[in-house]
């Protein structure tokens, strides 16, 4: 783990390797949609919103209990550039290839084929959800990006004895 003020100072959370150990980012969400369990059409209602998650197939992901009430459709293709596609109601943002609807899942497996998740909740709980890899949920950990490899080798290459790399 690379200790520096600079590095400390990039964000206020963790330091991971990864961006978050929550998938789900609730400020990634488009509001006035959700997609469809079993079709992955885009369906207009006010009070949910759309999240996607980039997944890979035979993954395995836990969902946290807010998921009661949530909707989940797998998708064959990964859409850049989320929000901001002037989506109507009906429209599809990719292939569909499976989904489900109101459950806290646990261990689920995701579908071959499938590399974009769209999780669809009511607005008022996306700050309660959690989507993690592996066969279990833990406890709440809100969505927080870490910082990438990335920029902690950017930094280092940048800032000659600047701080210390332990492994």
């Amino acid at each position: 783990v690379y200790r520096g003020a600079a590095i400390d100072n990039l964000q206020g959370g963790k330091l991971d390797a990864r961006h978050t150990r929550n998938l789900f980012d609730p400020s990634g969400s488009v509001p006035g949609f959700y997609a469809s369990y079993n079709t992955g059409s885009l369906v207009a209602t006010t009070d949910w919103s759309v999240t996607a998650i980039r997944v890979e197939p035979g993954q395995h992901l836990s969902f946290n209990q807010p998921f009661a009430n949530a909707h989940v459709a797998f998708m064959s293709d990964w859409l850049a550039g989320f929000g901001g596609l002037g989506w109507v109601a009906g429209s599809k943002t990719g292939t569909w290839v499976a989904g489900f609807a109101n459950e806290a899942k646990q261990g689920y497996v995701v579908p071959d084929g499938a590399h974009m998740m769209l999780v669809s909740m009511q607005t008022a709980m996306l700050n309660l959800a959690q989507v993690e890899e592996g066969d279990t949920s833990t406890a709440y950990v809100p969505a927080k990006k870490g910082i990438l490899m990335s920029d902690i080798l950017d930094y280092t290459a940048s800032t000659p004895g600047g701080g210390t790399l332990t492994v």
